[in-house]
């Protein structure tokens, strides 16, 4: 499954508000939890990585 997230975009998760940043996006690439399949200046598409 994919999901695409938007950079500078606020995203609600359980009742708390997340703004989406590149240093969010390269501190879960680091986790090794998800993928990036697409990237732009603007956008990211990730999917999960099962292990």
């Amino acid at each position: 499954m994919c999901i695409s997230l938007r950079f500078d975009e606020i995203y609600t998760i359980d009742g708390v508000e997340y703004k989406f940043t590149e240093e969010i996006l390269e501190d879960m690439l680091e986790s090794g939890k998800v993928r990036a399949t697409y990237r732009t200046n603007k956008e990211v598409n990730l999917m999960g990585v099962i292990s």
